[in-house]
């Protein structure tokens, strides 16, 4: 069975939340079965910014009036889903773009509170937009594309409302309300099984060729890609990169890029160590779309140079021997809600545990920290404390304001915690830009609502934890 779901979030950072979210069980007729849909109101130390609000029309007021705790809807969400992996052996997530946004802010929330997201393998993921990447490269012909461009590049757009106007399937603007974008994916995959002849069910995002595949040292096999071109050239409907299988680890592969590689090569006389974990990519066959076809004629003439300098490169033929110690090279010093898969099995259960004594005796705080602290061991037992102490400062009924300001400082005082700090605005030049947007003559009525009240909620979040 499908469970088509989608999220209204915080922020498009994972130090966010989730405000809304829809999840509709359908068989493989897409017909509905189930649904769970839900509020989650704001956490103590969660503000939101004006650009999603604007995007998912949420009113904060609202929210905090109707929406259930992180917590509650976490529990919520677990049960639907355990609920029906009950009653229907395996299910499929499915969402648009999902795999790359809404699985993480999923697995984020679950794990926050001591729940594992995985649920035994039994939970799989399919993401439309690969679908409908599929579809649009393999028909490119017959495919409505629609053009479009950013401040630097111009490409042909994959949003679902730009496809769902192109199929006759919205006639206004997308809503961004949770529900309604779960229906508009429904109905987006139905019409494309409709003018595609092309079976849903059937597509698999992974397909790696057999035939011609292995020449030389390695596997090398293309993938038709999106194309990305400066502003004032015209894009391709799709390009093509060319991919080496490095190593495979369990059902996942290490590759490298070699177009990316071949580019560098051209541009530098000897690569580093970062240039070339650069061209590495880890395809993990539950979330990515890594569809190859064989190499015709000619084109191996310009890959074996490649093939030959991976073969004699010491730092990528000890990967292909030791294809785990990749991982190694990938740590990085984010947050914990970025990498929330480093807290590691073991420890979501030990969470679980901690969170239910601080819920069932507050004041014992000092206590368990102090339990968690003499037990610490390694790097993974600090995530577990980070984790255990946030929702301490979300949930307590009356939490240390130092601690508070421990995590406002970073978070939206200097912006140390995020992971993009060149795109950090601090708190106070959020609230003035929302109070300039307020004044402008173009923000419509709808809008000034919506800014008005997220406003209140940043100025008394303002005067709370960092003037005061």
């Amino acid at each position: 069975m499908y469970i088509f779901y989608d999220f209204e979030t915080s922020s498009r950072e994972f130090v966010g939340q989730l405000l809304s979210y829809s999840f509709i069980v359908t068989d493989q007729q897409f017909k509905p079965l189930d649904e769970l849909n839900g509020l989650i109101r704001l956490n103590r130390l969660q503000v939101p910014e004006a650009g999603a609000i604007l995007t998912n029309r949420i009113n904060i007021d609202m929210l905090q009036e109707k929406g259930d705790t992180e917590y509650s809807a976490a529990h919520k969400i677990h049960s639907f889903l355990f609920n029906c992996i009950n009653r229907f052996k395996t299910c499929t997530l499915v969402g648009f773009n999902s795999n790359q946004f809404d699985l993480n802010f999923l697995r984020n929330t679950l794990i926050r509170y001591g729940i594992n997201p995985y649920y035994g393998g039994k939970l799989h993921n399919l993401d439309v937009l690969h679908f409908v990447q599929y579809v649009a490269f393999h028909h490119a012909e017959r495919f409505p594309w629609v053009r479009t461009q950013s401040d630097t590049s111009s490409y042909y757009s994959f949003k679902l409302e730009d496809l769902a106007s192109e199929f006759g399937l919205l006639q206004e603007a997308q809503s961004h309300d949770a529900r309604e974008d779960v229906l508009l994916t429904i109905k987006l995959v139905q019409a494309i099984e409709h003018f595609f002849n092309t079976k849903f069910r059937s597509f698999s995002p992974l397909y790696y060729p057999s035939d011609t595949l292995y020449q030389g040292h390695f596997e090398i096999a293309k993938q038709k890609t999106r194309d990305f071109v400066p502003l004032g050239e015209d894009p391709k409907k799709f390009g093509t990169t060319y991919w080496l299988k490095l190593a495979s680890i369990k059902k996942a592969k290490l590759v490298v890029n070699l177009s990316k590689l071949q580019t560098l090569i051209q541009e530098k006389k000897c690569l580093d160590q970062d240039d070339k974990l650069s061209v590495l990519n880890y395809i993990n066959p539950n979330k990515h779309f890594f569809i190859l076809d064989p190499l015709q004629g000619d084109e191996w003439n310009d890959l074996l140079p490649l093939d030959s300098f991976i073969f004699e490169d010491s730092f990528f033929m000890s990967l292909k021997k030791n294809p785990e110690s990749y991982f190694s090279f990938l740590e990085k010093p984010w947050d914990i809600d970025y990498q929330i898969h480093e807290l590691g099995f073991e420890r979501i259960d030990v969470l679980k545990q901690y969170i239910q004594y601080l819920f069932e005796e507050p004041d014992n705080y000092p206590q368990l920290l102090q339990t968690l602290l003499d037990q610490r061991s390694c790097k993974k037992d600090n995530y577990l404390i980070q984790l255990f102490n946030r929702v301490y400062l979300n949930y307590h009924p009356d939490p240390n304001l130092d601690y508070i300001l421990r995590y406002v400082k970073p978070r939206y005082i200097d912006g140390s915690m995020m992971r993009n700090k060149d795109n950090f605005i601090p708190l106070i030049q959020q609230i003035e830009s929302v109070t300039c947007q307020l004044e402008e003559d173009t923000c419509s009525y709808e809008d000034h609502i919506l800014l008005e009240s997220l406003l209140k909620y940043m100025d008394n979040f303002r005067t709370q934890y960092i003037l005061g």
